[in-house]
């Protein structure tokens, strides 16, 4: 049977449920998931999930005549969740096929939003995507509530879409009053450490995995778009820093590398949330520094909860019975705060 939605409620009543600390609770069974390199490259890379129902695509045109493309499950569900995935991620990375296989078939919508240039075909700007870009995902939203009859929609976001997903519940004025939460997995909400995390000695198969992918995007816009971009320039990077400062950065309205960062960083807007939010980082995040676990401001936050468990890599949080931890804990906090019952 389909949900049955009760009124929904008013902004100014979607409170969080005094939960600003969780005590963790994940202890995977089988001790190589405890070794934070084998759950973050098992889980991501040799992953496989069947959907119950395929994605349908939906190409949205921006406002500066360029495209993004949103795969939808679509159930008649009248509740949505948005999935926003990590740096050069996709619909198809199978962390977002988990997390929406798991809330597809307990009731839930799901769209999964593809950034520019990450649907398999080269956008067509020289603008593409970042941490801190918000835009792309107000107006995907927006065309949603306009073209559906969503009455609640909570979002989801994994390492860069997490830092997205926290940025928008914090600078986006108004949010929609159909936004009820959100849950970020595996953040780096600190954008100044993180990069030189994945960069560092020991770390090496991240940064060959991220570099290669977004030379070999450029590569495929150059052969599409030969005179939009200094390739030449962006071909000399010799890393994802120096990419930042000669991409990202000034393509995306930044002074420099260092400017981007700051500005992008979710840390500096925690205080700033409008809408429940659960932030779950493992203590053993490769990617992770000290400054992207806040407790001092969860303890204080009205809408910040903050879940670190000891193991999980990045979006390592394996589990038996094909469920993962992290995708139980999305499903759990985000019904906290849906009014969305079943029809007996």
């Amino acid at each position: 049977m389909w949900l049955r939605m009760l009124p929904l409620k008013p902004k100014n009543q979607i409170q969080p449920k005094n939960m600003p600390i969780l005590s963790p609770d994940y202890s995977p069974s089988w001790p190589w998931f405890r070794n934070k390199h084998f759950a973050t490259i098992a889980t991501t890379q040799f992953r496989s999930v069947t959907l119950p129902r395929p994605f349908q695509r939906i190409r949205l045109t921006t406002p500066d005549d360029d495209f993004i493309d949103l795969d939808i499950t679509q159930n008649e569900h009248p509740r949505l969740v948005v999935i926003l995935h990590g740096f050069e991620g996709s619909s198809q990375s199978s962390y977002v096929r988990g997390i929406t296989r798991h809330l597809s078939i307990h009731d839930w919508d799901v769209v999964a939003i593809n950034y520019r240039g990450c649907s398999g075909e080269p956008n067509r700007t020289s603008r593409a995507y970042h941490a801190g870009e918000i835009v792309d995902l107000a107006h995907s939203i927006d065309h949603l509530l306009q073209t559906r009859n969503y009455q609640e929609i909570a979002l989801v976001g994994y390492s860069l879409g997490g830092n997205v997903l926290l940025n928008y519940l914090a600078r986006h004025r108004p949010l929609p009053a159909q936004v009820i939460a959100g849950v970020a997995i595996s953040v780096p909400i600190d954008l100044r450490t993180a990069v030189f995390e994945i960069m560092k000695p020991g770390h090496e198969v991240y940064h060959r995995n991220f570099y290669r992918k977004i030379m070999r995007k450029m590569k495929e816009k150059q052969r599409v778009y030969p005179d939009l971009l200094p390739y030449q320039d962006i071909f000399k990077a010799r890393d994802i820093d120096e990419i930042d400062e000669i991409y990202t950065a000034p393509f995306h309205g930044f002074k420099n590398a260092a400017h981007y960062r700051e500005r992008s960083s979710a840390l500096f807007m925690l205080d700033q949330i409008q809408r429940p939010v659960l932030l779950l980082n493992a203590l053993d995040d490769p990617f992770l520094t000290p400054t992207n676990f806040p407790y001092e401001i969860a303890e204080t936050s009205p809408y910040l909860s903050l879940l670190t468990p000891r193991y999980g890599g990045h979006c390592g949080f394996w589990m038996k019975g094909g469920v993962y931890y992290h995708e139980s804990k999305a499903r759990w906090f985000i019904e906290q705060y849906s009014n969305g019952e079943k029809q007996m």
